[in-house]
């Protein structure tokens, strides 16, 4: 970032250059290129004179001459500040204001329309597939098989199958599979017997 005095600096150089193509090019003002130089170097000096009146006015008083309605920040630093906090205070940063804020962002329906429409794009089906590829090659499966198989042993000896095989037995009588089941049988042995 510039400093002050550089900007300063090309800020006034600017002016200059303006001024002395304005005066220069004012001779040839009777050729079409001469007008257009004119305007140009015209439309330039003038611009950046009331820029830098517009930007000087604001902070204090231009050339130090107390023209009315200038040095507007100075004078009125008070009041701005206490504007200033007053509408942070009262519009950003009330509860009302942030309780509406929130309520507004629908993070949950944001994340999973990202999420359903890019898990369908290849990129994230080869991200995904490479990470678990690295997650269990990071493994140390020596240590985690015997731990897996004790888990396993420990569900399979308590789970009771009864209830599983009761609901089983029942759907296929219902469905009528045991007649099937004992037809395609009998017709089997049959076959093999002839």
């Amino acid at each position: 970032m510039a400093k002050p005095k550089q900007t300063k600096k090309a800020a006034a150089w600017s002016l200059v250059v303006m001024g002395a193509g304005f005066a220069a090019s004012l001779p040839f003002q009777g050729v079409p290129v001469g007008k257009l130089l004119v305007g140009s170097f015209e439309a330039g000096l003038v611009g950046g004179l009331a820029d830098w009146f517009a930007v000087t006015a604001l902070f204090r008083h231009p050339l130090g001459i107390p023209i009315p309605h200038t040095a507007l920040l100075p004078k009125n630093r008070d009041k701005m500040t206490e504007g200033l906090v007053s509408a942070v205070e009262n519009n950003l940063l009330n509860k009302d204001s942030i309780t509406e804020k929130i309520a507004d962002f629908k993070a949950a329906e944001t994340v999973l329309d990202t999420l359903t429409r890019e898990l369908h794009s290849d990129g994230i089906k080869i991200m995904i597939d490479t990470l678990c590829k690295r997650i269990l090659a990071g493994l140390p499966l020596e240590q985690i098989a015997p731990l897996v198989a004790h888990e396993i042993k420990s569900q399979a000896g308590a789970f009771d199958l009864g209830p599983i095989l009761e609901r089983a037995a029942h759907q296929m009588t219902e469905r009528g599979y045991d007649a099937k089941a004992l037809d395609y049988g009998l017709k089997q042995a049959e076959e093999w017997l002839v």
